[in-house]
């Protein structure tokens, strides 16, 4: 897999790539193609949309901020990893992807014919879901009430949605171990989506209150499983709020 932290991109390169994913509207689906077949499908499909290079403009090239700080900004891996998405209604597999939540931006590997490498900024108002490393990632649409921005990982939908938000932080601690700064461990935070409202659930305790009416169930149901809700894993999470989705129904 490709690395990018150690990458510096030249800044300000407009790319090929994200001007095909704008034309995916006139496009067909790739199911399941090699990352190459992908981008071929990709670049004949600019060129049959949108006619000669001069109007490959759309896009941004991915300049990393402070890559040789310590630790990383990127999701779980620094790598590349092989990832999935949708754009405009239309499937992409099989597509080198990593994803920078210090900078809530999702990054394409692309390799042109020149055979350089060059990475680009999916457009975040095109994207509507990523899955990457095991994780679905979807944007929540425009709520009256304040909501986490950008992409969260979808962890359960049912009556209501269970979502967690991604941050990192870049920290200028410049010392003789950390002479380019660092970034902070990942942090998730957790919200409740349901009535056009957004809530944090930050703790057992918040889980409870919100759920008040079932409170007695989902205790013993977090004490037969032996679920610590900070400390559970999405799995878990999406198994706890089936439970708790399926009581509501009652």
């Amino acid at each position: 897999m490709t690395r990018i932290k150690k990458i510096k991109c030249q800044p300000g390169i407009w790319l090929i790539a994200l001007m095909a994913l704008m034309g995916l509207t006139f496009a067909c689906a790739l199911h399941a193609q090699p990352a190459d077949t992908a981008y071929a499908a990709l670049r004949n499909l600019a060129g049959e949309v949108y006619g000669t290079d001069d109007l490959l403009v759309n896009g941004r090239g991915y300049s990393p901020q402070h890559y040789n700080a310590a630790r990383h900004p990127y999701f779980n891996s620094e790598d590349f990893t092989t990832g999935s998405l949708t754009a405009q209604d239309k499937f992409f597999d099989a597509l080198p992807l990593i994803y920078n939540i210090a900078a809530d931006e999702l990054v394409l590997r692309y390799v042109p014919a020149d055979g350089n490498t060059i990475f680009v900024v999916l457009n975040p108002r095109l994207v509507q879901s990523f899955d990457l490393e095991g994780h679905h990632f979807i944007i929540l649409p425009p709520l009256p009430a304040p909501a986490p921005a950008g992409y969260v990982e979808e962890v359960f939908d049912g009556s209501f949605l269970f979502v967690k938000k991604y941050t990192k932080t870049f920290v200028n601690n410049y010392s003789p171990t950390t002479p380019h700064g660092s970034f902070t461990r990942r942090q998730a935070t957790p919200y409740i989506i349901a009535h056009q409202k957004a809530t944090k659930i930050l703790s057992r305790k918040d889980l409870l209150r919100y759920f008040d009416e079932n409170k007695k169930e989902i205790k013993a149901y977090l004490r037969q499983h032996h679920n610590k809700y900070k400390k559970a894993t999405s799995a878990q999470l999406t198994s706890l709020m089936n439970f708790i989705d399926q009581l509501s129904q009652k």
